[in-house]
This record gives structure tokens, C-alpha cells and sequence, in this order.
């Protein structure tokens, strides 16, 4: 088996229900906002970058840890969505429970988020050690 190195940050499942026709092979159209592009992709190759989800070594002993994590949200999220759509209503316990988690991960997965929350971090490290870089002695 090949290790996964395409990693989605918009799950396909969700890009296949917007494709024209449905589907890994339909037509999607992607507005890249940095570069004030348009263009036709497809499920497979939107939304998704070069090892994206890859943890580093000290943070986990898995580097596919995370893409595991989110491979394994989204089997079980799927039939539930399916059946959203066909019922127009959340099903019942326990698979209601998958609906509020994966809609918040949704927010924390893209490369948007990814480099707020970095922004965050070194904003913190940096008033963390103001005080110490102040002080002569």
C-alpha cells in the first residue's frame, strides 16, 4: 500500500457533491483568492496539497497521524451526509454526534487557518519573552 502524500484540506466527499456531474470525475470550478484565479478542477485534485496533514516526528510517532484521523472522520461522516440529504433531516443518535465534529473540523484544517493559528503562536512567544529581552541582566 503507498502512503497517502495528496492530503484533502476540503474533504472529496464534500467537492464531489459540488462537481458537474457528482462525482470524482465532474467539473468543478475553483476561485483561488491569493491569486485572483478561476479554473476547472476536478474532486480529486481540489482542495487538497503535498503532505498537508504530515505530523513532525517529535509531535507524533505517526506522521499520518492526523490524515488517519481525518480519512477515518470522514468514512463514518459519509453516510450520515448521505442520509442529510436524502431525509433533510439529522438522523438520530448516536450518528447525530458526527455532525457537529465534522463541521468543526472543517474550520481548523485549511492552510488559512493553519497560518492564523502560527501568527497566534509566535504572537504569544513573542509577548512571553518581551519581558526577558528587556531586562539587561
Amino acid at each position: 500500500m503507498t502512503t497517502p502524500r495528496r492530503h484533502h484540506y476540503v474533504p472529496r466527499l464534500l467537492l464531489r457533491a459540488f462537481a458537474d456531474p457528482p462525482g470524482n470525475s465532474g467539473t468543478l470550478f475553483v476561485f483561488d483568492k491569493t491569486r485572483m484565479k478561476r479554473f476547472k478542477s476536478n474532486p480529486t485534485d481540489a482542495g487538497q496539497q503535498k503532505d498537508f496533514n504530515e505530523v513532525e516526528p517529535q509531535a507524533h510517532s505517526n506522521p499520518l497521524a492526523m490524515e488517519e484521523f481525518y480519512s477515518h472522520l470522514e468514512a463514518r461522516f459519509s453516510p450520515v451526509l448521505v442520509e442529510v440529504r436524502q431525509s433533510g433531516q439529522i438522523p438520530d443518535v448516536p450518528e447525530r454526534v458526527l455532525v457537529p465534529v465534522f463541521v468543526a473540523s472543517q474550520m481548523y484544517r485549511t492552510p488559512r487557518f493553519r497560518k492564523w493559528r502560527e501568527g497566534q503562536h509566535f504572537k504569544l512567544l513573542e509577548e512571553q519573552w518581551e519581558p526577558y529581552t528587556r531586562n539587561k541582566a
